[in-house]
Parts: structure tokens; sequence; C-alpha cells
């Protein structure tokens, strides 16, 4: 997203927004070098660390069939948090 907009982007520039939105919101994140350990390890995090109720509502995501992908291949791996 860039100004709350979802726009196809450059690798890059996905990383580092995504390595920015951890730090923001994470006591002491050091992003690791491997980008699906990015994805799902920060998304572990975030949940975590801001439990017992973490609240994402994106609902442009719903346009992109990779961010679908992405979410249920998160909820497959992660047992232990309850996705709705």
């Amino acid at each position: 997203m860039i100004d709350s907009r979802a726009l196809p982007m450059d690798p890059r520039t996905a990383r580092k927004a995504l390595e920015q939105l951890c730090v923001d919101n994470l006591d002491a994140y050091t992003p690791p070098e491997d980008d699906r350990e990015l994805v799902f390890g920060g998304w572990r995090a975030l949940v975590f660390g801001h439990q017992p109720v973490f609240l994402e509502k994106s609902p442009h995501h719903l346009h992109y069939q990779s961010a679908l992908d992405l979410i249920i291949e998160a909820d497959q791996a992660s047992p232990d948090i309850a996705f709705r």
C-alpha cells in the first residue's frame, strides 16, 4: 500500500514497507534477510506482540489472489492463531 492505495510495487519497495511496518509496531524488531520469514515471521510477531486480539482490516487485500493465497498459507501454518 502506498498512501492507502493498493498498487503493484516492486519487490524492494514492498520489502522496505513490510520492514518499516514491523519496526514501527514491534519492540526491538530486527528484519530477517529471508523474505518469507519477513512476511510470515513478521505477521506472527505482530499478532503475538499485540495479543490477546490483533485486528487487521484491509479489504483491498481481497482483490488480489496472491494476497488471499498468503492469508490461506498463514492460516494453515499457524494453528495457534485464530484467523477469522
